[in-house]
């Protein structure tokens, strides 16, 4: 049981790892790919690397499959409320 725990504790870090790396360079990635592949393209790939981990049963893999959705996801959020706040500039603070 506690292997299991340290088991996900370590692919909790390995996303959030990728993710806090991704966000110092997240506007220099945005602006090479603009939002709209930022957006598509990223959460297309990490959705693909998690399902190729959740059927993984190595390690290295499913790591490698927390760390590069952490990668794809990083930006989706910021992309997301820029766009509210570009539609809408009343409620966009």
């Amino acid at each position: 049981m506690k292997l299991a725990f340290s088991l996900g504790g370590v692919g909790i870090f390995a996303f959030n790892s990728s993710e806090i790396l991704v966000r110092v360079f997240g506007a220099s990635l945005i602006f090479r790919f603009n939002e709209h592949g930022m957006g598509t393209l990223a959460m297309l790939l990490g959705c693909v690397s998690m399902a190729a981990e959740a059927y993984s049963q190595s390690l290295a893999t499913i790591l490698f499959g927390f760390a590069a959705f952490g990668f794809c996801s990083a930006n989706f959020i910021p992309l997301v409320m820029g766009l509210v706040a570009r539609r809408n500039p009343e409620n966009g603070s």
